[in-house]
């Protein structure tokens, strides 16, 4: 066992854990949600230098996640919502987006040399911070070894599953409008697609020169689908509002991607069950055999306006 051991007491419990090497110390990239210390693991736990434990549940996952008095749960997506999702993206219906974001990271992470770790927000079942991994791994620059790739989500169903496949990323459970629990300027790069955005915790734990990647949906998205049910409606001026609400931060680019599939009945069944229109569709869904589907986004990249040192 190497280095001295560290006793902690907690809850009148015992725990021993291998005090980590320096290097570890200054790897470690999540933040204790109770005192805000490095968390760092060892043994299935993650520990602070102020006593506090977190048990990694077996699929690989972290709670971090807070239940405050008063504060209302926040409801994360579903298994059928998960498993919909996992099944419509196997069938490459998304690639598009993923290849845009990318080709954006790379560019993003080429020209950062402090920072190289990833964070996708509301990862679901990870496919998307998964195929990060994969593809930014590759990257000349920067050691592979010290490029890290987190994930968050309050949805505990998620986890398990993104775990469970995407062995090489760090997931934790965190609610994002409350806390998200990384490091101060930890992270060089934040995606969140069709995620909710919590821009002052964005900002503290992005790196000075860090980027957000914010992914939305045009009014065309799903257009379609919306002769035959209900949909959720696209917010008015939803980009306008967003810029508006980054303070502190600057949009750098946006771009519009779009792409056109051609679904069966079955792949239209998973469009409305994956997103929050699960939660509001209508018992009986008279959708077609097949149609031919818009699915279109905005790319939204802010970084730091500036920040006091």
């Amino acid at each position: 066992m190497g280095g001295s051991l560290y006793i902690y007491l907690l809850h009148h419990s015992c725990i021993l854990i291998d005090k980590p090497d320096s290097a570890w110390y200054r790897q470690a990239m999540l933040q204790c949600p109770v005192c805000a210390h490095a968390l760092v693991h060892s043994k299935g736990k993650f520990s602070c230098e102020q006593l506090h434990v977190f048990d990694c549940a077996r699929e690989g996952y972290v709670n971090l996640l807070l239940l405050r008095t008063g504060t209302p749960r926040v409801r994360g997506d579903a298994k059928p919502m998960l498993v919909a999702r996992r099944d419509f993206l196997q069938q490459g219906c998304f690639d598009f987006l993923f290849t845009q974001l990318v080709h954006a990271a790379r560019k993003i992470l080429t020209q950062t040399s402090d920072q190289t770790s990833v964070l996708d927000i509301a990862c679901g079942e990870g496919a998307l911070i998964g195929h990060l991994r994969t593809e930014l791994l590759q990257l000349s620059a920067g050691s592979a070894a010290e490029r890290r790739f987190y994930a968050v989500d309050v949805s505990k169903d998620a986890l398990k599953m993104a775990a469970r496949t995407h062995k090489g990323c760090q997931f934790a459970l965190a609610n994002v409008h409350q806390h998200i629990p990384l490091l101060d300027r930890s992270i060089a790069l934040i995606t969140a697609v069709c995620a909710p955005r919590n821009f002052a915790e964005f900002s503290r734990i992005l790196a000075d020169n860090g980027k957000i990647m914010i992914v939305i949906p045009t009014p065309r998205h799903l257009n379609q689908l919306r002769s035959f049910t209900k949909l959720l409606g696209i917010e008015e001026e939803k980009e306008q509002k967003i810029i508006e609400s980054a303070k502190g931060l600057r949009l750098i680019e946006r771009i519009e991607i779009e792409d056109n599939r051609e679904l069966n009945n079955a792949m239209l069944q998973n469009v409305m069950t994956m997103t929050p229109n699960f939660w509001h569709r209508e018992q009986e869904m008279n959708l077609p055999e097949a149609l031919s589907l818009t699915f279109s986004f905005k790319i939204l990249t802010f970084e730091i306006c500036e920040r006091s040192k």
